[in-house]
């Protein structure tokens, strides 16, 4: 099993490969979130620049792993199969295995 970090390592080269900006933030920007992607935010009136994924900077290395790739999984979703946010929040969830 990689360990987080290396894991964290790959969803970051990820994230390059697939033209997405990565960053970590303040909780002053993301609000009451611990992470929000472009296609989520446009379709929640949450302002920020597309093709861009916002961390909350000091999370843990489990949760910010876990946290990313459920970012990547509903950007995916939002961009590529054009689901609404919610339906793809869903989505990501049951990919970390948190079933609603």
């Amino acid at each position: 099993m990689l360990s987080y970090l290396k894991q964290l390592k790959h969803l970051t080269n990820t994230c390059l490969a697939m033209n997405l900006n990565l960053e970590y933030v303040s909780k002053n920007v993301l609000k009451d979130y611990i992470g929000m992607n472009s296609g989520a935010a446009a379709q929640m009136g949450f302002k920020m620049p597309t093709h861009t994924i916002y961390i909350l900077r000091g999370l843990d290395d489990k949760i910010k792993l876990h946290t990313l790739l459920h970012e990547i999984v509903e950007y995916k979703l939002i961009k590529e199969r054009h689901f609404g946010y919610w339906k793809a929040h869903c989505i990501a969830l049951r990919n970390e295995g948190l079933v609603i």
